[in-house]
């Protein structure tokens, strides 16, 4: 089933990934909207 990982004030940027099994693991990965600024670096 599908996981809702929207959520108000928190921007969703994936999942979180385990470099010795090579596989995506179930924790989402979210950044909270207050730790934005007026700008932003990508």
């Amino acid at each position: 089933m599908k996981k809702n990982c929207e959520k108000l004030g928190a921007f969703y940027l994936g999942k979180e990934y385990d470099l010795t099994s090579r596989a995506l693991k179930e924790d989402l990965i979210l950044y909270d909207s207050k730790d934005l600024n007026t700008h932003a670096g990508v």
